[in-house]
């Protein structure tokens, strides 16, 4: 990978990882957008993972915050669609990313809102040990994410 992969690469996860900390849903959406459509119109000539990486923004920008991204339907097409991206390079990113997706929902089980296993049945799976849009809810939150990112 030359240097400009590289520093690339850098750049673009700092941006996504500065998402976790916008305090506003709205302000974050639209950056997500914004920076999701620059990687699918700029980005593939570096990378081409940035397509995929830029698809992903675009649509968790659009869908309900725990809307679809938040079922075992978003748990299982994730790996798929990063196994059919990376298996050409001989990469196991879909093991890696589908366990962070995994990850992901058994966190906001946690939470009072749970998650919507499979739509359209209303059963919500949750276990209520943490408050969402609480302040206390958000330092817990903003603490995990930067410990992802220290962990990363």
């Amino acid at each position: 990978m030359t240097t400009t992969h590289s520093m690339w690469t850098v750049a673009t996860a700092a941006l996504v990882a500065l998402l976790g900390f916008m305090l506003t849903r709205t302000l974050r959406g639209i950056v997500m957008f914004l920076l999701g459509s620059g990687l699918i119109a700029f980005g593939h000539s570096l990378i081409p993972w940035n397509y995929v990486i830029g698809s992903i923004l675009v649509i968790c920008s659009i869908v309900k915050h725990r809307g679809l991204t938040h079922t075992l339907y978003a748990a299982n097409g994730w790996p798929v669609v990063l196994f059919f991206a990376s298996h050409e390079q001989g990469e196991a990113l879909w093991i890696a990313g589908g366990l962070s997706y995994l990850i992901l929902l058994l966190c906001d089980i946690l939470t009072d809102r749970g998650i919507q296993t499979l739509p359209p049945f209303k059963f919500r799976l949750k276990l209520q040990l943490m408050s969402t849009g609480t302040w206390t809810g958000k330092i817990v939150e903003s603490l995990c994410v930067g410990l992802t990112c220290v962990f990363v």
